[in-house]
């Protein structure tokens, strides 16, 4: 049986948010919006809407996409401080079931507009900034691994409480099948 992960990054740029939705999900089976004056989610009716466009102006403040199949479930982005939560950057959830996340971890690793990623096990990590350069604890009970982009555009990257975990549930045992 596959993992269950949840990666979390933020971002400065709602154009950037979009784009690493729209590249995990080119295709997506649903799009879902929360028009900024509604309090339940809607299927997007126009299949031409711009959702960069949407965010951008603040005509939705959050965006749900869900493939046709694959690992992934589902990408979410969420505006600053959705629902009164204690987040300045938008933010980017992607849940997803598989039994590597390195590639995906990888991808958003190499991306220099983000502020943030981590990876959680099972759960999302919580996201609370603390400061600009403090988004998460590392002390997480669900973290994997992180990595927050300091001001002086060095990275920090650490393992969390549950990488040793992951790591021996992903590790190919002598003898099984490859």
């Amino acid at each position: 049986m596959p993992l269950q992960f949840v990666l979390e990054f933020g971002t400065c740029m709602a154009g950037s948010l979009v784009e690493i939705a729209k590249g995990l999900i080119p295709t997506p089976a649903s799009v879902e919006v929360l028009y900024t004056d509604k309090t339940s989610y809607e299927p997007l009716s126009d299949s031409r809407a711009d959702l960069s466009t949407m965010v951008t102006e603040g005509t939705i403040s959050s965006f749900s996409l869900r493939p046709c199949s694959g690992p992934i479930r589902y990408v979410l982005g969420l505006c600053p401080h959705f629902d009164g939560e204690k987040f300045s950057c938008w933010l980017g959830t992607v849940e997803f079931v598989s039994f590597d996340y390195v590639a995906l971890w990888q991808h958003l690793l190499a991306r220099r507009d983000l502020l943030f990623v981590c990876l959680g096990f099972e759960e999302g990590v919580s996201i609370e900034e603390q400061d600009k350069e403090r988004w998460f604890s590392w002390d997480d009970p669900t973290l994997v691994v992180g990595a927050i982009w300091r001001s002086d555009g060095r990275c920090e990257m650490r393992h969390g409480v549950k990488y040793d975990e992951v790591q021996v549930a992903t590790t190919p045992r002598k003898g099984d099948l490859s």
